[in-house]
């Protein structure tokens, strides 16, 4: 199960991918095999729900929900909203962390990055939404880089602070895009609906299908702030996915230029000299 969703990470943020030392692999091949991996645990999980295992019901809905978002940045929208709704809606399965300062790696590794180098900063249109689902504060120091102002997330406040891996809210969020984009948005607008309420906001007026998935994109950024989804959802709805930098705006730093077209990262020079089925150009 780990391994699928590491495969679905890598398959929103890179251009190309590997799985133990193999050749690369396109981001479509990365979710397939993501996929296969998660209906392995699926069994396992059903499995050993059925004995009496506590964690086996973990694995299956989790598996589930992986199943899910691997469907949905592939565009099967069918089998995405078919897996989503096998999730109960207050499942939320979390990355295990412990509280070490003196062991990073085994801790919430966000948080650790964060306070030891000031190296995430809230941008602008973060800190305007007003949202507790987007929790900052202004450290009154300079950032990592000594220019920008350190404007610190206050989602992960410590080593032990849980990190979201999968969730029923997650699925509900994958089975609404997944049936917005084959005609039906009655789930998107109930969830629009619920989160803006439960989070201080006005009701939603939009009725058309682009207004609808722009502002389902809107609470999906907001939900899931610095837990790897951006990537993944800016790169199935470009149009519809707000808090990216547009293509030939000028950057948070104007002297370093204005933000580029890549929509994914190349792999790393370290991986491709490591891995010899990886062509060396």
């Amino acid at each position: 199960m780990n391994a699928g969703f590491s495969l679905v990470l890598i398959a929103e943020t890179y251009c190309q991918g590997d799985i133990l030392v193999g050749p690369p692999l396109t981001p479509a091949q990365m979710l397939d095999s993501a996929i296969v991996r998660f209906k392995q645990a699926v069994s396992i999980g059903t499995a050993a729900a059925a004995a009496g295992v506590v964690e086996g019901t973990k694995v299956l809905n989790a598996s589930n929900v992986g199943l899910a978002r691997a469907s949905l940045q592939k565009k099967d929208y069918a089998a995405a909203s078919t897996y989503a709704a096998l999730v109960p809606a207050a499942f939320v399965f979390n990355a295990v962390t412990v509280d070490d300062a003196s062991n990073r790696a085994l801790g919430n590794s966000t948080y650790a990055y964060d306070i030891s180098s000031n190296a995430i900063v809230v941008p602008d249109a973060y800190r305007a939404l007003n949202d507790p689902r987007v929790p900052w504060k202004d450290a009154l120091k300079k950032a990592q880089d000594t220019g920008l102002e350190y404007y610190q997330q206050l989602k992960y406040t410590g080593y032990a602070t849980p990190i979201r891996v999968a969730s029923g809210l997650e699925a509900s969020y994958i089975a609404a895009e997944a049936q917005l984009q084959t005609g039906n948005s009655a789930a998107a607008l109930a969830l629009i609906a619920s989160r803006r309420t439960a989070n201080g906001q006005p009701a939603f007026t939009g009725t058309t299908t682009a207004a609808i998935l722009a502002e389902l994109m809107d609470q999906r950024a907001r939900e899931f702030w610095l837990e790897m989804k951006h990537l993944g959802d800016w790169q199935r709805n470009p149009a519809a996915t707000p808090y990216v930098g547009a293509a030939g705006t000028p950057y948070y730093k104007p002297a370093q230029g204005a933000f580029g077209s890549a929509t994914c990262l190349p792999i790393p020079i370290s991986e491709i000299t490591a891995n010899p089925n990886f062509p060396k150009t």
